[in-house]
């Protein structure tokens, strides 16, 4: 089974207030922001990952399923874990 990778980036863009959004060519994309005060301990970082489906019918596969390639990206390029020293996300929506 062929897995639904995203293909290669083709835009990205920082804002301070906004974050780090990265767009690729199938329309899927990332964001990355910090929300809390000062940035330092007890801040959160968000990491939004989303990606459009055309196919209603394909609409109620796992969320999970569906975005790991995208969530894998994000982590790869990230480095969140070692940077924070955890292993998952508090919450996942």
């Amino acid at each position: 089974m062929k897995k639904n990778i995203p293909k290669p980036l083709y835009y990205h863009h920082y804002h301070v207030s906004k974050g780090l959004k990265i767009m690729f060519t199938d329309s899927s994309r990332l964001v990355f922001r910090m929300s809390g005060s000062g940035g330092g301990t007890g801040t959160t970082i968000r990491i939004y990952a989303e990606s459009f489906e055309r196919d209603p019918e394909r609409h109620s596969r796992e969320t999970q399923v569906v975005l790991g390639p995208l969530i894998a990206i994000a982590l790869k390029i990230s480095n969140i874990h070692e940077r924070t020293g955890r292993r998952g996300p508090n919450v996942i929506t």
